[in-house]
């Protein structure tokens, strides 16, 4: 003969079968809603820290592939930049 389930068991099934199958839970809507969060607060605080149109970027150091040597931004102001993009668009 098969025993009653309490309430905390038939809560904790509901909650599997819930997880389980992709219903939103209490907790899904929680994380949902910590994400946006901190999603939003990772982008303000990138906004401060991005540049603006006009600015000066900062000067960096950046070593070659052979680790010998090291090339700074500074070392291309005056010149025109040149970027090159390799790719299949088909």
């Amino acid at each position: 003969m098969l025993k009653p389930i309490s309430a905390t068991g038939l809560a904790a099934v509901a909650l599997f079968l819930a997880m389980l199958v992709g219903l939103p839970t209490e907790a899904t809507s929680q994380n949902k809603n910590r994400n946006k969060n901190r999603n939003r607060n990772m982008r303000s605080r990138m906004d401060a820290k991005a540049l603006k149109v006009g600015q000066e970027a900062p000067n960096f150091k950046l070593k070659s592939l052979d680790g010998e040597s090291e090339t700074e931004l500074s070392s291309f102001q005056g010149k025109k930049p040149v970027v090159l993009i390799f790719g299949s668009y088909s």
